[in-house]
């Protein structure tokens, strides 16, 4: 069946179109195949080597836990991780494994060093595991032994730089340390010596912080007597406020009384101010002193804190603190990882079996040929009377032509008993009398139909006669073994008789007609009176009369024989032509009032057959075997 869209798919339609074509899915895979065996051979293996190195914490934060972030965040520790696999894959890195290899001849050019270290950079590949420091360098070339070398050697070049970039770090922090203490000691010496001449200047004690002349006092003492002055002060300066506003409501403002009470307030008000000025110089020098001593304190912590860091850098650098470590070392590999011919025969073999099931659907979608007696009723609207399969001279069966008559059980001659039936119900009265047999083109087995249904006609007790009316290239007289010395031609032109040209055969009851010679004028004899005369004769002494005429697309030969017969078989080879032609065919016989009886699919494949072909063999193997004794 014809894999049609427009009808619905199937899975039976996409299985029955495979059955058909496996060969050819088969030949696409072998193709297929046989490329992705040579590009697999002709590729160069390739090799992968493996190192895994991991990267833990680090020695310090070991021996001093109180140094670390217990806070660190994880993302900021994967972009770490995510750092240091681009510093694997530096340029420093492969340029070093060059070097230490010896990948480059040591008179190397600068651009052949660029070069080597480039394809060594090329080569690794890193790959952290998830969820762990582990990491895989990863290098990949075509020698085994080179690569498990270079895996090995990044690895270890890669941590040697790891220290030296430590160290290097710690050498220049201590230094950097030292010079800053030698700086703040000076710092610290100078205001030292500041401090201790600002308290001579201003008598300071540099145990309170006050004056250390005898008007002052001592200590604290001194502090509270200067204050108790100037409470004292303020004490009588109110009271002598109160009394004068008492004497200013009793007496004018120049009463004796108001003016020395005012004379004293004035007195108050002079010494507080003298005591208070004395106290804010005092207080001035005081604060001076306090920021030039805290000045001095705090550069002397920081002193104290730089040398703690001075000792820590002085004990990582002996401990030579690392977190990088191997964990594997490299071995050679034993196999490559390219090319890998399992899998690409695999994908390959895949790939071969998908591109002939899409070519064969492809074929089969737009393929227009008449093939299947589906196509015959579907572009021809005609219907089919038989299906014959593929027959050829090598066959079991021997001679085509007369496979009816030498194997009348096989299913073959089964297919052309099948055609006689089905022009038995062409027709209400019965087989039409005198048949046509035709094709669109040249070899397409027009004759082997005519010559094995003349003897399926003739196996029913039926006087069959062959008419050879082929006259440009006859046939019918060497598939039965007859003489073409005299046929129809002599008889249209009236120098024999019909019955000097009829002959029999080996098989009863069918005879058969030759050409006789070649006609100058073919197409003039049978557009004739006399030919209509002829079939007439043979019409009332012969039961059936079948004309083998050339093909109806070729010369204008049958379109005239299809006009005097009472029906036309139209033999289509299957595959061999598109529906246009043979619909073009019909049309001309219809043309030439003639009547399509129906079409006979000739030379079909026995897969496309299917089921009725495997019926009709095993039901005569059966009826052979019942009759070991029949006729062939």
């Amino acid at each position: 069946m014809r894999f049609q869209f427009e009808e619905g798919a199937h899975i039976a339609d996409f299985v029955s179109i495979l059955l058909r074509r496996w060969r050819f899915v088969l030949a696409c895979a072998a193709g297929v195949l046989a490329v992705a065996w040579l590009l697999t051979w002709k590729q160069q293996a390739v090799y992968r080597a493996t190192s895994r190195i991991i990267m833990g914490q680090t020695l310090v934060r070991a021996l001093l836990p109180e140094q670390t972030n217990p806070y660190e965040s994880y993302f900021a520790e994967r972009l770490s991780f995510e750092t240091q696999i681009h510093v694997i894959k530096s340029d420093p890195v492969a340029e070093r494994v060059v070097g230490r290899l010896k990948l480059a001849p040591d008179d190397a050019s600068p651009e052949a060093l660029r070069g080597a270290a480039m394809r060594v950079k090329n080569s690794i590949m890193v790959d952290r595991i998830p969820d762990t420091r582990l990491f895989d360098i990863n290098v990949v070339g075509p020698n085994a032994e080179l690569a498990s070398s270079i895996a090995n050697t990044v690895a270890e070049v890669y941590i040697e730089m790891n220290q030296e970039r430590k160290l290097e770090t710690t050498r220049r922090s201590v230094a950097w340390l030292t010079e800053e203490l030698a700086t703040l000691e000076g710092k610290i010496r100078g205001l030292d010596e500041e401090l201790i001449d600002y308290l001579q200047e201003t008598n300071i004690d540099p145990t309170t912080g006050l004056a250390s002349d005898s008007g002052a006092g001592r200590g604290e003492e001194g502090m509270a007597s200067q204050t108790s002055t100037v409470q004292a002060l303020s004490n009588q300066l109110a009271a002598a406020e109160m009394e004068l506003n008492g004497l200013l409501q009793r007496y004018l403002d120049k009463h004796p009384k108001v003016v020395a009470k005012r004379t004293e307030v004035e007195t108050l008000r002079g010494k507080i101010s003298e005591d208070m000025v004395e106290n804010s110089a005092q207080n001035k020098q005081l604060i001076q002193y306090n920021i030039k001593r805290r000045e001095s304190e705090l550069n002397k912590e920081m002193m104290i804190l730089l040398m703690k860091k001075l000792k820590e850098m002085d004990l990582t650098g002996g401990l030579a603190d690392n977190n990088v470590s191997i964990v594997e070392y490299a071995q050679i590999p034993s196999r490559p990882i390219s090319p890998n011919t399992r899998r690409n025969i695999t994908i390959g073999g895949l790939l071969g079996v998908l591109l002939g099931i899409g070519l064969v659907l492809y074929l089969e979608i737009f393929d227009r040929t008449v093939q299947t007696p589906e196509d015959a009723e579907r572009f021809l609207k005609t219907p089919v009377l038989a299906s014959i399969i593929q027959l050829d001279e090598k066959d079991r069966l021997g001679n085509p032509f007369l496979i009816s008559a030498q194997h009348p059980s096989s299913p073959e001659s089964e297919m052309f008993r099948t055609l006689r039936t089905n022009l038995k119900f062409s027709r209400p009265d019965g087989v039409p009398k005198t048949l046509l047999v035709t094709s669109t083109g040249p070899e397409e087995g027009k004759s082997t139909v005519s010559a094995n249904l003349g003897i399926t006609l003739a196996s029913g007790m039926k006087r069959t006669v062959l008419v050879d009316s082929d006259f440009r290239k006859p046939r019918l007289h060497k598939v039965f073994g007859l003489k073409n010395g005299k046929g129809m031609v002599e008889v249209l032109v009236g120098e024999s008789e019909l019955d000097e040209v009829i002959q029999p055969t080996a098989i009863k009851n069918l005879f058969v007609i030759p050409r006789g010679s070649l006609p100058p004028n073919p197409a003039e004899l049978l557009d004739s009176d006399r030919l209509r005369e002829v079939l007439k004769q043979l019409h009332e002494r012969f039961d059936y009369v079948v004309l083998d005429s050339p093909p109806i697309g070729s010369v204008i030969d049958a379109s005239i024989l299809a006009g005097l017969v009472d029906g036309t078989v139209l033999v289509v080879e299957a595959g061999k032509f598109e529906w246009r032609p043979i619909q073009r065919a019909k049309e001309q016989i219809e043309k030439s009032q003639g009547r399509i009886l129906g079409v006979v699919i000739n030379k079909s494949r026995r897969e496309r057959l299917g089921y009725y072909y495997q019926y009709q063999q095993y039901a005569s193997g059966q009826e052979t075997a019942q009759q070991p004794g029949a006729a062939v």
